[in-house]
């Protein structure tokens, strides 16, 4: 294992919801490269997550993982995430 090699990414930020006046923080492009799973770094990076989002008065952590990706799906169930279903919608240009 390359320790110099980068290890995770991931970027994160607030968004208020109009409609029902809640802020939420959103977590985009999660990424762990695979010689680092196992070792509670997930955990970690959630927790730490979970702490910006409560000071930061929001009610909860979105973020969108593909279906085939079976792993992930598992490790966000085992933290206590759920899934709720909403329509993705495109325009291509």
């Amino acid at each position: 294992m390359d320790v110099n090699r980068r290890m995770l990414f991931g970027c994160h930020f607030q968004v208020q919801l109009f409609w029902d006046a809640q802020r939420f923080l959103y977590l985009d492009c999660l990424y762990l490269e695979p010689d680092f799973r196992g070792m509670k770094i997930g955990d970690r990076v959630f927790e730490h997550l979970k702490e910006v989002a409560k000071a930061n008065h929001c009610g909860n952590i979105q973020w969108q993982t593909p279906v085939f990706s079976e792993k992930a799906i598992g490790f966000y169930r085992r933290i206590g995430a759920f899934e709720k279903e909403k329509l993705r919608v495109f325009i291509n240009l």
